[in-house]
């Protein structure tokens, strides 16, 4: 074994733990011979056949755009809900609309007596303002009770929610793959370095137009350059890097010192290049090993100290859209209120039947006290006719 190869190649063995395959670096033909007593081991390659290295080129990007006020008026729901809403209150109208076609008696059981400004009342119980008249009908008010408890619901979860959102710095998604940068039009900042090169050539032609390198950008100093477009308060700023996980430790002592309020540390995707004599992909089996052998251990460290401070700082204090699940508490109350209205309301049906049996009861009493009156003035009238004609006869 040629004595130039002799020490990388048995540190290179010493922590990855793979088997060496000797080969030419240059990419001319080499002849390698191992000799063991009076055994001889030749072999012949052109090509490179093990990884033995890798490097990280990736961008480092901002937070998201910020949510303007009116986008956080939307945001405290989500899509269910704000559906659910809307066809709770169309509902609402067209029932409105609909019994406006009916007759007077319909309109009173739903609406109750000399209500004139139905849609009105759905608006101010919707904002919260009391009504003017309360229905006298028990199932009209409880009508009026469902739809109470359903708007305060959704009106005291909306207000919590809005202030939130109102008092935190909310932003937008951020990008997550490489091409979400680009397709998201974020303005990449590049550096003319052997990496930089490298990762201009390693993404798509489309891509390499976008990639603002008026400005070099250190390697030491690129953590600055983020801070100061984070100080200026401008989103959707990617930087590539050269080492990112390096420039992750200095950088957290900046987010530690702003208290984690503007400052967020984002890799989206690493990028493995590829040139003529060398190849740098990510190989996850060798990583145990590079524990092991104590390589990985600062990075894991690192690693672990993000996890901790994106778990208990920044996810944990984000405002998140509600959703029917969150909002199950409620919705019980307004189910056992809507079962209670309709046991009220089949216990008026039940009351209304009993008293009109009894009415009909009371009706035909009437109506056999009186024929019994009848035929008894009847009966006295023909004894009185008797009687007086017995007393015309006697007087004759």
């Amino acid at each position: 074994m040629r004595e130039a190869f002799k020490p990388f190649w048995i540190e290179v063995a010493k922590y990855a733990n793979f088997k060496i395959e000797l080969t030419s670096k240059w990419e001319k033909d080499t002849n390698i011979e191992i000799m063991d007593g009076h055994l001889t081991l030749s072999n012949q390659d052109r090509s490179i056949t093990s990884v033995f290295w890798s490097m990280n080129v990736g961008l480092v990007i901002t937070k998201g755009e910020r949510y303007t006020q009116y986008e956080k008026s939307i945001l405290p729901f989500d899509e269910i809900t704000w559906i659910l809403l809307i066809f709770t209150l169309s509902t609402a109208f067209f029932t409105i609309f609909f019994l406006n076609l009916m007759n007077k008696n319909a309109q009173n059981t739903v609406f109750g007596e000399d209500v004139n400004v139905q849609s009105l009342n759905v608006i101010s119980t919707f904002f919260g303002i009391p009504q003017a008249k309360m229905p006298k009908k028990s199932f009209t008010r409880f009508i009026l009770i469902i739809f109470m408890v359903f708007c305060f619901i959704i009106r005291t979860v909306y207000q919590g929610v809005l202030f939130d959102l109102i008092n935190t710095d909310k932003h937008k998604p951020h990008a997550k793959t490489i091409a979400e940068v680009f397709e998201k039009n974020y303005k990449v900042l590049g550096h003319k370095t052997y990496e930089g090169q490298k990762f201009k050539e390693s993404i798509k032609p489309e891509w390499r137009e976008k990639i603002d390198e008026t400005s070099i950008i250190p390697y030491r100093s690129g953590y600055e350059k983020l801070c100061h477009y984070l100080e200026k308060d401008e989103s959707n700023i990617a930087i590539v890097m050269h080492e990112p996980l390096d420039m992750f430790a200095e950088f957290f002592c900046k987010i530690k010192l702003l208290k984690i309020k503007e400052s967020v540390f984002n890799i989206p995707q690493g990028f493995g290049m590829a040139s003529n004599h060398y190849l740098y992909p990510v190989i996850e089996k060798f990583i145990p090993r590079m524990f092991e052998a104590g390589i990985m251990k600062y990075l894991y460290d690192i690693w672990l100290h993000w996890r901790f401070l994106k778990e208990h700082f920044y996810e944990n204090n984000e405002s998140k859209a509600l959703t029917i699940k969150d909002l199950g508490y409620g919705f019980n109350i307004w189910l056992i209120t809507c079962a209670t209205a309709i046991i009220v309301f089949f216990m008026e049906i039940i009351v209304w039947k009993f008293e009109i049996w009894k009415e009909k009861r009371n009706e035909k009493l009437k109506s056999i006290q009186n024929e019994n009156i009848k035929k008894k003035i009847d009966k006295n009238l023909s004894e009185l006719e008797r009687i007086s004609c017995e007393q015309e006869q006697n007087n004759q």
